[in-house]
């Protein structure tokens, strides 16, 4: 029997990081994208790639976060897609930022292990 694996979406422009996330992800039998610099063509990725969840990281180029979040949110196509957001920021703000952009949660990378996190992620799913 062919089982579905969950797609994971990764948009964070640390490589290292990425890395050790997709392998993390990888092993735990999710499906995984890497989007280094979200670009013009974001939503399209996105649709095509059909993910059951993104991770994005806040401060990017080109885009922060927080106004990806709103540009899925805002399409049709993409809007019931769950969005956590994954940076350094520690201040409540950011927290409060990304919750009303629609992210379902936020998570600092220096407060949660990587094991930690894939099992998060998998709770929201």
């Amino acid at each position: 029997m062919n089982e579905v694996k969950p797609k994971i979406l990764i948009v964070e422009d640390d490589k290292f990081l990425t890395d050790i996330y997709k392998n993390k992800f990888s092993s735990q039998g999710f499906e995984v994208k890497i989007i280094n610099t979200p670009d013009s063509k974001f939503i399209d990725d996105v649709v095509n790639f059909q993910p059951s969840i993104i991770v994005v990281g806040i401060i990017l180029p080109n885009v922060d976060g927080y106004q990806m979040t709103e540009m899925l949110k805002k399409d049709e196509r993409t809007k019931e897609i769950k969005v956590v957001g994954f940076d350094n920021l520690s201040d409540e703000e950011s927290k409060r930022k990304a919750i009303s952009a629609g992210m379902e949660d936020y998570f600092q990378h220096s407060d949660i292990s990587p094991e930690n996190f894939v099992n998060k992620i998998k709770s929201l799913l």
